[in-house]
């Protein structure tokens, strides 16, 4: 149960290779301004403490589970440098849920060929 989002794309779409760093710098750019945080667990004097800090850009991609606007975590979502593609898991029904559906119709409009952001939710009950 939950709300879940994917880019359902035709076999053989990707992103052009000129196309990449400007997609990814658009997208680093709306994480930051759609509040997307990652923890950091700390030990200060003998205390474990956990932190919340920018999602910060790696060799590998993104990985966040924390909206600064929302003030919730869910399921690890992000983006994988080497495919150039944005992925998630449970985004629930708020700003963090916003601000991964615009991350996916933004791969949607990098993306040479057919494809579409598909969002599915299910009811709670």
């Amino acid at each position: 149960m939950g709300t879940f989002a994917a880019l359902l794309s035709k076999p053989g779409s990707y992103i052009p290779e000129e196309k990449r760093e400007e997609f990814l710098s658009h997208l680093e750019a709306l994480f930051r301004a759609g509040g997307m945080m990652d923890s950091e667990h700390v030990l200060l004097y003998g205390k474990k403490f956990t932190l919340i800090k920018f999602a910060s850009s790696t060799d590998e991609g993104m990985n966040f589970c924390y909206n600064y606007f929302e003030d919730d975590f869910w399921e690890n979502a992000g983006f994988t440098r080497e495919s150039c593609s944005v992925w998630s898991g449970k985004i629930g029904y708020q700003q963090f849920r916003n601000v991964i559906v615009a991350a996916y119709v933004l791969q949607e409009q990098y993306t040479e060929g057919v494809s579409i952001t598909f969002i599915n939710t299910f009811p709670a009950y």
